[in-house]
């Protein structure tokens, strides 16, 4: 997990760090609709598979064991 201070930079390092790995990325902002942080919330919280998830820090306690946070 990735967090970012601002919804700005959080964009910003989910265009430069997720090329090669759109599926297996998801972005976490208020800016984005309700459904569509509905539908990452869930991937995130139910998927097996290793993730990248770049958020905000609203998004801090998503129900997901992280092997690594980056601040």
């Amino acid at each position: 997990m990735v967090l970012a201070p601002t919804i700005e930079e959080a964009d910003a390092l989910a265009e430069a760090l997720s090329r090669g790995i759109e599926g297996r990325t998801e972005l976490l902002t208020s800016a984005r609709s309700p459904a569509a942080q509905r539908k990452s919330w869930g991937t995130v919280a139910t998927s097996r598979e290793s993730l990248l998830v770049i958020a905000t820090m609203g998004f801090l306690l998503i129900p997901r064991e992280f092997g690594t946070i980056i601040v």
